[in-house]
């Protein structure tokens, strides 16, 4: 069964041998890896000329700039496997990652499946030892699972480099183009198309942070396209007449809201229309967030942030502050 690796390349010509010999170095061997140059203005376009000579299963296609989504979307338009897997071009995977995700696929009848990703900012870092656990989720659960898994980051389902898919769930489903956080809606609507989700707690991704920073890029305004795809998601759940899945968009909605503010203030934002449509939000919901499986440290810092703004900014800032004393 051939399996269709999509890697979108812009600029990462310190990083992307790193991820191509990861590929390279599958032990599935039967697959089709799509180098997709967004338009880089490095070294890395003549990098994926190289690679292609290198392995006959590597096909580079050069594009102009439009971003990860469009990259993904052209990479899925040139893909002929049965399955699609995709990965940043700055990160990489263990050897038996692909196989691994198709074995479990193939043994459980899922049309997707998913493991877990490790933060690091270390080449030699290895994954830890772990008794295997998988979690089946069938028709009726998927998209509660999926929304409850965001809330205490453990379990967390959003990344599409984590999962496999059949090609078939992008049968006239796209990545958005022109926006960021592409991967909560899209999968939304996947995860919604597919019969079954069989997830597992194996890694098999290493996801590349540089430096001691919470997060990994800076803020921008593009950040705010978090509020647009967190009511695309309320809206489709809204739409299944499901009270249980609105209620659990609802509390995906505020946890993400969070999110937003806490980088807003790491970064010194002070847009007050958006700080007012989170914190209202928030605060309007806030007897479902306290009922929900949010962590305790979670719902307390709502429970501040809908007290007293100001000592919500204080809190946040003494915890980035100690986060990255602990990281030196």
């Amino acid at each position: 069964m051939k399996i269709s690796v999509i890697i979108p390349v812009y600029n990462v010509e310190k990083y992307l041998n790193r991820c191509v010999e990861s590929i390279l170095n599958q032990t599935y061997r039967n697959l089709e890896i799509i180098l997709i140059d967004d338009g880089s203005t490095d070294k890395s376009s003549q990098l994926c000329d190289f690679f292609s000579t290198k392995d006959s299963r590597i096909k580079v296609i050069h594009k102009k700039n439009g971003g990860l989504s469009s990259a993904r979307n052209v990479g899925l338009d040139n893909a002929t496997g049965e399955y699609v897997y995709f990965i940043d071009s700055d990160d990489w995977i263990a050897n038996d990652t692909i196989e691994y995700l198709y074995e479990t696929c193939k043994k459980y009848d899922a049309d997707i499946c998913s493991a877990k990703y490790m933060l690091t900012g270390n080449e030699n870092k290895n994954f830890p030892e772990i008794d295997e656990v998988i979690e089946i989720v069938y028709e009726r659960n998927k998209l509660q699972y999926y929304l409850d898994s965001a809330l205490d980051g453990k379990n967390l389902e959003i990344p599409v480099c984590t999962k496999l898919y059949k090609k078939y769930l992008f049968d006239n489903i796209r990545f958005p183009e022109g926006q960021i956080y592409e991967d909560i809606y899209t999968n939304y609507l996947l995860i919604d198309k597919a019969n079954k989700l069989v997830t597992s707690n194996k890694f098999i991704y290493f996801y590349f942070q540089q430096g001691t920073s919470i997060t990994r890029s800076k803020f921008t305004e593009r950040n705010y396209d978090l509020i647009n795809v967190c009511n695309q998601v309320e809206n489709a759940s809204r739409l299944k007449n499901d009270e249980n899945l609105i209620k659990s968009s609802i509390v995906f909605t505020c946890k993400n809201y969070l999110s937003l503010l806490i980088r807003m203030n790491i970064y010194n934002i002070n847009d007050s229309n958006k700080i007012k449509i989170c914190r209202t939000y928030i605060k309007k919901n806030l007897y479902l967030v306290l009922k929900s499986k949010m962590t305790k440290i979670q719902k307390s810092v709502i429970l501040v942030l809908c007290m007293n703004y100001t000592l919500f900014k204080y809190f946040v800032k003494s915890f980035y502050t100690k986060y990255n004393q602990s990281k030196l």
